[in-house]
């Protein structure tokens, strides 16, 4: 046999009847890829059978349609580094949606590699494509399953947080029943002034904005939300999710200790989830102080919680520390695992610190915990900086 590899391989088949010229072919017709090639211009100069059959044409029929017959194109994706991809780097990779025979888009993830000839003349691009439709369409489901959790845990935290809410509501409504009482008094004595009036007005006005912005918050916390993630304030969201917290916290005896730096940049992020994050938080150290005292009746002067922001290395960190039970290291790794939870039956879902962990995912964020049985624990948020 000859030393030659290909010409034995065109030998072998030939032998079984297999036209010698068709060999590229049917070695590129066999594999699982789509294989997909455009010249300089952008238009189809070949096609396998994988790649007509993820678009319901045949091969022939995909011959000289442009790469704008085929790729569904947005504001993000630029045409340009589609018809030559040295645009964007000698070899690209990502995920775009394919337009199948009749305009149904298809998600594909395709490769894309420059084809250079002689002098390094570009002749065109090869695309090596996979159909992840099926992995698209989990995805969806897992997002549509996630944001469900995401909204019922925040009504979860409504309800929880129902006595916080009566409190912030009921200091100003008795600040307007008190003012209304004065008017209708000193009316009945005929000694209401104008600057009586006037004051007893201005205190019922700064009520209601009171009573309003509460309403407000928790109207727009609880509402279903789209991820629209865009520049927030840290420290803002800190001092919202406090708002539904500290009434809850201060029935515990719990003493807050709230640090927060001035001026700190902006995070990119999605203002009710990063307040969902804090509340959670807030709410798993409650939940740890609460337990120790449950084990060590009297120590209640101990039970403290801080809350700290501050700038380092480009980040925004946020601290929350508590004086709680601890966890084990055991505990510790397993702690963002849904539906994990050291709680007894009917106390916890164990999803609380799974959205935790899921949302600062998605604000390309990092977590550090720092914990000691019998000696608090400390959960550090770290949010990059625009």
């Amino acid at each position: 046999m000859s030393t030659e590899p290909n010409k034995d391989l065109e030998v072998l088949l030939g032998d079984l009847g297999f036209p010698v010229g068709q060999l590229h072919r049917f070695v590129v017709d066999g594999m699982t890829e789509g294989i997909w090639v455009t010249d300089p211009e952008g238009n189809t100069v070949f096609a396998n059978q994988n790649f007509a059959k993820m678009l319901n044409f045949s091969p022939s029929e995909l011959l000289k349609k442009h790469i704008v017959e085929l790729i569904l194109f947005d504001d993000k994706t630029p045409t340009a580094i589609f018809v030559n991809p040295t645009l964007g780097g000698h070899r690209t990779r990502q995920d775009v949606q394919l337009l199948q025979k009749g305009g149904t888009p298809v998600w594909v993830m395709m490769g894309m590699s420059p084809l250079f000839g002689k002098d390094s003349q570009f002749l065109g691009t090869l695309f090596m494509v996979m159909d992840i439709s099926e992995i698209k369409r989990s995805e969806l489901e897992l997002k549509r399953n996630r944001d469900h959790i995401f909204e019922t845990s925040k009504l979860a935290t409504i309800g929880e947080m129902s006595a916080g809410m009566a409190h912030e509501m009921n200091q100003p409504m008795t600040g307007i029943t008190l003012a209304v009482a004065m008017i209708k008094k000193l009316k009945e004595k005929n000694k209401l002034t104008d600057e009586e009036l006037d004051s007893a007005l201005k205190d019922i006005l700064t009520s209601v904005k009171r009573c309003t912005k509460v309403i407000d918050h928790v109207r727009a916390f609880s509402r279903q939300q789209t991820e629209d993630f865009g520049p927030i304030s840290v420290n803002d969201s800190i001092d919202a999710a406090m708002i539904l917290m500290k009434e809850s916290l201060r029935l515990r005896n719990i003493e807050v200790t709230k640090t927060l730096t001035e001026n700190l940049p902006e995070i990119r992020g999605e203002r009710f989830q990063l307040e969902q994050v804090w509340i959670n938080l807030i709410s798993n150290a409650k939940d740890a102080l609460d337990e120790l005292e449950a084990k060590s009746p009297g120590i209640l002067k101990n039970k403290k919680l801080s809350i700290s922001s501050r700038l380092e290395a480009g980040a925004v960190v946020v601290e929350i520390t508590d004086t709680g039970i601890g966890m084990s290291e055991k505990t510790k790794n397993k702690i963002f695992e849904p539906f994990f939870t050291t709680k007894p039956p009917g106390k916890g879902t164990g999803l609380g610190m799974s959205i935790v962990h899921g949302i600062i995912q998605a604000h390309k964020a990092e977590v550090e915990i720092k914990s000691k049985v019998g000696s608090g624990s400390t959960f550090s948020i770290r949010l990059p900086a625009v």
